[in-house]
């Protein structure tokens, strides 16, 4: 287990209930219902909320206070034009690099995301959702590539309201299924074709969405 500093535990907390919509936008962020919340001092929440304030997380409004910051719509749209354009290329460099064990984590990941379907477990689906996508991410031999991907991921994490909905969830097993073949084929071509039509399905929705 890693050593974490009190400041680092309130922050890694806080970002979780953000970008898992537990805190909701507008939602007041009191010093001293955090130091209770937590049991530390002031410092190390002030701390927190100032990193969640660089992250866009958190907005800190002078004799006001801090509280949860607005999701904008065409931020979603941005940020999953730029995913659109760099994951199937990605998912293409994948082909043909990945792992027996890696092929193992996507058949599990897709397992799981199964039973989440079924019990409309939303945060559940998306844990393994990013398990899966990333795992092939890992395998395309482009660190920066993959970095930049999971900056992408992290800022796109507020705007999960897309998966929570069922035809989403079992129209995105289906692409997964789909292109876990393409991989175990070491169809490169069409890892990328199948992931283009994954992630432009979900941009079209984000695009809806914002109107």
């Amino acid at each position: 287990m890693r050593y974490r500093t009190k400041q680092q535990f309130v922050h890694e907390v806080l970002r979780d209930d953000i970008q898992m919509g537990r805190l909701a936008p507008g939602t007041r962020l009191k010093l001293a219902d955090l130091t209770e919340r937590f049991g530390v001092s002031q410092i190390p929440v002030r701390e927190a909320l100032h990193q969640l304030e660089q992250e866009s997380l958190v907005e800190l409004i002078p004799h006001l206070g801090a509280r949860v910051a607005p999701i904008i719509p065409g931020d979603s749209v941005e940020i999953a034009e730029l995913r659109l354009l760099l994951e199937p290329y990605a998912a293409e460099r994948a082909t043909g690099r990945m792992t027996e064990a890696s092929f193992v984590t996507l058949r599990e990941a897709i397992v799981s995301m199964d039973t989440a379907i079924v019990e409309e477990d939303y945060e559940s689906y998306l844990h393994n959702n990013n398990l899966f996508h990333d795992t092939i991410y890992a395998h395309s031999g482009n660190q920066m590539l993959f970095d930049i991907l999971n900056q992408l991921r992290d800022a796109a994490l507020r705007h999960f309201y897309v998966y929570r909905n069922k035809g989403h969830m079992d129209q995105g097993h289906a692409d997964h299924l789909e292109i876990l073949q393409a991989l175990e084929h070491a169809d490169a071509d069409m890892a990328h074709e199948l992931t283009y039509r994954h992630r432009k399905r979900i941009l079209d929705k984000l695009i809806s969405a914002a109107r």
